[in-house]
Parts: C-alpha cells; structure tokens; sequence
C-alpha cells in the first residue's frame, strides 16, 4: 500500500519535490525494510525461539519508527515548522497510514 500511495504523491504536480521531501520518502520507505528483513529470517528459520524473535521485533519496531519520526521530523526543521503545499499532502497521508498500521 506504501508504494500505491507514494506512486499517487508522484503524481501531484502543484509543488516542486523539493530535496527534504524527497530525502523524507526514502527515510519513510526504507523504515519497512526492517521489518520485511525479520519476517524473511523469521520464515527461513522457523526454528527460532520465541524470546528470541520478540525482542528482535521489539528492536525492528524501534528502528521503524524511528525511521518514520526521522522523515517527518527532518522536513519540519528544515522548513521551520512551514512545509508546503505537497510536503502537508505527503506528511498527513504518510500519518495516517502509520496511525492505521500502528
């Protein structure tokens, strides 16, 4: 669903992508990586104790969000809390998607 939406945010064109923006989607799509790399080894060896596999989800969950807080946080400063047209289309989709994903 991640990458329907950002195919959707491409096609805005009111506002110039400018670089935080764009720095701020990678952050935002790479935050997943964590977690698709722990499912993989997770099916890869299914063997793995369950103590284990929770605290290393415990420690893909912190990564992740940090990773989202990082994109979100990194265009607010570098705009001094005014982010434009495009960048508030981008930061409120984005937000609701962590909030129906949390």
């Amino acid at each position: 669903i991640s990458f329907l939406v950002t195919g959707g945010w491409a096609l805005v064109t009111c506002c110039p992508w400018d670089t935080y923006l764009l720095r701020g989607l990678a952050l935002w799509l790479f935050a997943g990586f964590w977690s698709y790399c722990l499912s993989i080894h997770s099916t890869i060896n299914p063997g793995i104790p369950k103590a284990l596999f929770n605290k290393l989800r415990a420690i893909a969950f912190v990564i992740v969000q940090t990773f989202k807080m990082t994109a979100y946080v990194q265009g607010l400063i570098i705009t001094r809390f005014r982010p434009s047209r495009i960048a508030l289309i981008v930061l409120g989709t984005g937000f609701v998607i962590d909030l129906c994903n949390a």
